[in-house]
């Protein structure tokens, strides 16, 4: 039997072009199709010499695969046409043909049979159809395809995910009918935004499909090649599968009335050996447009490409919705579960339920997303109502209505599977136990290894629930075993230790607390690779809202510091630390410690005490602030509720105007303070953001918006190259809100167009964000088209890869005006408003080139080291302790951090370098001459400039070394970016960057004692700085040490990859310094 897996280890594997416009070269009439005109599926039968022409043309331009006209051959699509029961013989006769093409026509028979399912014309999510019929439909296809000799699946041209995972499931169900095991694919289809119809983005597609059994994943149609290079690029990166990717001949031209692919196959086979060369693809082809020629080019460039196996990643567990990813390793944690859409637990949302209010019940849910949930938990259990029912109606809402991904709460594996079939996305299930001994868990587990989903499993076993450590312990061992015998991946686990109420004066629960917090530090200790959860607000059932918002506060954060990875919870009542009173945070914590002594008693000192936290002031005190106060407090603690009302009464004795000015910016402006001092988080930040702009949407009805006076234009953007925004909209939002004009033009903006921008809009100030290294490089393109344009405004550069250090040294000395490095916002608007000083270019700082360099004087005469060995030395398996001496702490909390605080930098300093055992340190090295390496440098313009020549001779030999933190220090900062979590990202991508660079400081102190020289000897030269300026070169030192042994690639622009990752050469010339060509 041919093996399609052992064959895509050696060769890259090409599928065929397209049928349809296959078949439109034949000009067929209305006759040839026997009056079903336009179901090209039927052409199988009525014209199979045509189909069977179409397939030979391909397999004879080199087509591995050869898929069957079955596009549309499913009963829901052939019912358009009257012929839904010819279904099964359609898909038999086309395999068949297909089967007979290959064995005619491939030399020893070794193309593959694909069965090609389209995704028709109805799509589940948006309410076309049902699962159900869609899965059934499909099923019959698939019994047609297996009994016709297809060798595989290709599910594609997918726009809907639901659609997709239903044609899985059918094609699933046919083979375990025939008791067949065939691979599958699955494409999916992008619009020019890099989205699926529905709005899906890729990460959401491989979190949705990753937990499926497929062969290959990825993309078909759509659009051309030319569209799809950062497509091709992420998916590579991400997708455990192997990738395929099928465009179009370009985009389609309308000659004539028909729709004309104009791509020459020239063209159109470059772009494709690129996604193979560059990106690892293993699977090409084409889709419309595509002839035979096509097929024939892309084979032959690809034939001459050596097949490098691309290295599949790692799975990341998560979940998705509809449209994006939420990985459940975040920081800071916990993963975030919005609790009050359940029936049981609000009464609001109950009220709505119990009305048949879906709207309401929708609106409730929108809430919790905007309060910063991660997930949202659905519960909609209720005596005599119909569970499933309204499961089908809600999910299929909120699957359309909520950005976050949904976690079905139920144990009814006829609810949780009602839910799962009208989700596209993966869902998070929640949950099963042992109380029959585990028979309704495996059930589940069952539904959650079909659909691919992710489980909660509770504490419980035939005894009931856990509330000893031991017992907790022992539970969650065999669920443990049940889950993995079922095939569910550890990631994809969550195991609930339980936590009892403290507030009912039990004895028996005095240490609930306690209890949990203990198993939750031992079974992660355990199996660190499942996740841990708990429904925090259970710890305080019984009590007044105004202490479970305390109590639940502060057993959250305990609950994460012993390894809790999520929490259950209403996000909108979290208590932020700093706004408890010592004495109430001493009493909570005495409680959840069960400290109460005989003298004394927690909860009943808690009970008595007048006040719970700052922010929940009794009423009394809140009756004594006045107007303007209650304003300004409103916006500080971000809340909407009660604002109209304040604004309405405000009316009455100020102008619109003057509200703004001495109230609302007032507020935001002490918001500022309280973040500057890192007594206030983001999200908090973020929320006083949203009740600043519905103040200012309530007063914009009451004054004409030309009268607005803002206190200054300032000019948003992200670099050219660079496509990541959320600092920058995060910047936007702050500045919107606190008085200024902001004109936030995007993203990969290009020098020119900022600048076109900034004349155009009289902007007072330019923001520059950029997240990626380049994007600093890029920077200076930026400053430097700036002079020639003649712009000299204030710019204020921030983004993960700066320092203050880089702006002073890169930045500021190419640029006319003033440049400034920002950590945030906040420190923007510092600077314009004058808190802090914006200090200029030092006097000191050279401010020629030709300063720059007066102090180098280098000798030509000077004792020379030996080489110490010839070849290239790996260093693999250094501990952070190894590294941690050559790490520059202080820089790191002060400069990059800019952390004002020493301990709270020393904690996340600590935090870091925890999470950094995580990390692969990898060290490449080796001793070449000038000559071996073949390396090239810069000379300068002038005769008098110095450069690298000057130092090393072409006898000389240099040591040439790489080093890398690997690809786990990059995948932590894309979850926390991807998570949104900004202040974490820029904190974690500063450290990796910092520790990186003591790894190089590491094998550059290693060099000096091999070449018997003080370690103060030397320096160390990187490409793409001033005096080496080609980055390019970066390919003859990877080629020299062989980067690929430690995982180091070159994007097309010479980037290494992983970013964190080093790489350069050692002078050890005496007089070797740092200077500028001039």
């Amino acid at each position: 039997m041919k093996n399609i897996e052992k064959l895509i280890r050696d060769k890259i594997l090409v599928t065929d072009g397209g049928m349809g416009s296959g078949i439109m070269r034949f000009g067929l009439t209305k006759d040839d199709y026997h009056g079903h005109f336009g179901c090209h599926e039927y052409l199988v039968l009525s014209r199979p010499d045509v189909i069977g022409s179409i397939h030979a043309s391909f397999i004879k331009a080199g087509a591995d695969i050869i898929e069957t006209d079955t596009f549309g051959a499913n009963p829901v699509n052939l019912d358009t046409f009257g012929m839904a029961d010819k279904t099964y013989e359609i898909n038999v006769a086309a395999a068949k043909l297909a089967r007979k093409a290959v064995e005619d026509n491939s030399p020893k028979h070794t193309g593959f049979v694909s069965g090609s399912i389209g995704p028709g014309a109805k799509l589940p999510s948006l309410g076309h159809t049902t699962f159900d019929i869609l899965k059934d439909s499909y099923k019959q296809q698939a019994l047609g395809l297996i009994d016709g000799g297809v060798d595989l699946f290709q599910i594609e041209t997918c726009q809907d995910m639901l659609q997709a995972k239903a044609a899985y499931s059918g094609v699933r169900s046919a083979m375990t009918e025939r008791k067949k095991k065939l691979p599958v694919i699955i494409q999916i289809t992008l619009e020019k935004n890099g989205r699926m119809l529905l709005g899906t983005d890729l990460s959401a597609v491989i979190t949705a499909f990753s937990a499926y059994d497929l062969f290959a994943l990825g993309m078909n149609c759509g659009t051309g090649p030319e569209s799809m290079y950062e497509a091709v690029k992420f998916m590579s990166e991400r997708n455990p599968f192997y990738c395929s990717v099928l465009p179009n001949a370009g985009l389609p031209e309308i000659v004539n009335g028909k729709a004309v692919y104009s791509m020459l196959p020239e063209l159109f086979a470059s772009h494709l050996s690129r996604f193979v060369s560059e990106n690892g693809i293993e699977i090409v082809g084409g889709c419309c447009g595509t002839q035979s020629e096509h097929i024939q080019a892309v084979s032959e460039a690809v034939g001459r490409i050596e097949v490098k196996n691309r290295k599949r990643p790692d799975i990341i567990p998560g979940s998705a919705s509809l449209y994006k990813s939420q990985f459940y390793d975040i920081n800071p944690k916990p993963l975030i579960i919005g609790e009050r859409t359940n029936v049981s637990g609000s009464s609001k949302f109950r009220e709505a339920f119990l009305n048949e209010n879906y709207d309401a019940m929708t609106e409730t849910a929108l809430d919790q997303e905007k309060e910063g949930a991660h997930l949202l938990d659905l519960s909609l259990a209720y005596a005599g109502k119909n569970e499933v029912k309204i499961t089908e109606e809600m999910v299929h809402r909120l699957a359309i209505d909520l950005k976050i991904p949904l976690c079905i709460d139920s144990t009814n594996p006829e609810v949780i599977e009602a839910a799962l079939k009208n989700y596209g996305g993966k869902m998070l299930i929640n949950s099963i136990n042992l109380e029959d001994g585990g028979i309704k868990a495996a059930k589940v587990l069952d539904l959650a290894k079909e659909y691919g989903a992710s489980v909660v499993a509770l504490t419980i076993d035939e005894q009931g629930m856990a509330k000893t450590l031991e017992r907790k312990i022992e539970a969650a061992e065999r669920l443990l075993e049940l889950t993995r015998s079922k095939g569910i991946p550890d990631g994809d686990v969550f195991i609930d230790t339980l936590t009892f109420t403290l507030g009912s004066g039990d004895l028996t629960l005095k240490n609930a607390g306690v209890e949990t917090l203990n198993a939750i530090r031992k079974i992660k200790e355990m199996h660190p690779g499942v996740n841990m959860i708990l429904g925090v607000s259970n710890i305080s059932y019984g009590l007044n809202d105004k202490i479970r918002k305390v109590i639940n506060s502060l057993f959250l954060f305990h609950a994460v510091e012993a390894g809790l990875d999520a929490a259950i919870f209403h996000a909108g009542k979290v208590v932020p630390l700093n706004n408890l009173s010592e004495n109430i945070r001493k009493l909570s914590d005495d409680l959840i410690f069960n400290r109460g002594t005989a003298d004394y008693e927690p909860l009943e000192e808690l009970i008595r005490s007048q006040e719970t936290t700052k922010a929940a002031s009794s009423s009394e005190t809140e009756a004594e602030l006045t107007l303007e106060e209650k304003i300004i407090k409103n916006i500080t603690e971000g809340r909407k509720t009660g604002l109209k009302e304040l604004i309405e009464k405000a009316l009455e004795k100020y102008e619109p105007l003057q509200i703004i000015d001495r109230f609302i910016l007032e507020g935001m402006k002490r918001v500022g303070e309280d973040f500057e001092k890192g007594t206030l988080q983001l999200p908090f930040v973020l929320k006083s953001a949203e009740a600043v702009k519905f103040a200012s949407s309530l007063l914009a009805e009451h004054h004409d918006s030309a009268e607005i006076r803002y206190k200054a234009s300032v000019v948003l953007a992200t670099v050219k190259g660079d496509v990541h925004d959320i600092g920058k909209n995060l910047t936007d939002i702050i500045l919107s809100n606190y008085g200024y004009r902001v004109h936030n033009i995007g993203i990969d903006c290009t020098a020119q167009t900022i600048a076109d921008e900034v004349i155009k809009s009289g902007a007072d100030y330019i923001g520059l964000s950029g997240l990626l290294v380049s994007s600093a490089e890029e920077m200076k393109n930026v400053v430097s088209h700036f002079n020639s344009r003649r712009i000299n405004k204030h710019v204020f550069c921030g983004g993960a890869a700066l320092s203050q250090p880089f702006v002073r040294a890169s930045l500021s000395p190419v640029y006319d005006g003033i440049v400034t490095y920002v950590k945030d916002a906040f420190g923007l608007i510092n600077i314009i408003e004058g808190q802090k000083s914006a200090k200029e270019k030092p006097d000191d700082e050279p401010k020629t080139e030709a300063k720059a360099n007066e102090h180098l004087n280098i000798r030509n005469t000077y004792k020379k080291p030996v080489r110490p060995f010839t070849g290239v030395k790996k260093i693999s398996g250094l501990s952070i302790s190894e590294i941690g001496p050559f790490i520059n702490k202080n820089r790191l909390i002060k400069v990059k951090w800019a952390e004002k605080d020493p301990a709270k930098g020393e904690n996340l300093y600590s935090e870091f370098i925890k999470r950094s055992s995580e990390l692969k340190f990898d060290i490449l090295y080796g001793y070449f001459s000038l000559k071996e390496s073949g390396l090239n440098f810069a000379r300068g313009s002038s005769p008098s400039s110095p450069s690298m020549y000057d130092l090393v001779k072409e006898d000389d030999f240099t040591a040439v070394f790489l080093v890398t933190s690997g690809k786990k220090a990059v995948e932590i900062a894309q979850e926390l970016y991807k998570k949104d979590e900004f202040g974490a990202y820029y904190q974690w991508h500063g450290f990796a960057a910092e520790i990186t660079e003591a790894l190089a400081e590491y094998v550059n102190r290693k060099i000096t004692e091999e070449l018997g020289i003080n370690k103060d000897q030397g320096k160390r030269y990187s490409p793409g700085y001033s005096v080496w300026p080609d980055l390019a070169e970066q390919k003859k030192v990877c080629s020299l040490l062989g980067s690929d042994s430690i995982g180091v690639a070159l994007t097309e622009n010479n980037q290494m990859t992983p970013e964190f990752s080093v790489s350069g050469i050692f002078v050890y010339h005496p007089d070797a310094d740092y200077f500028t060509l001039r």
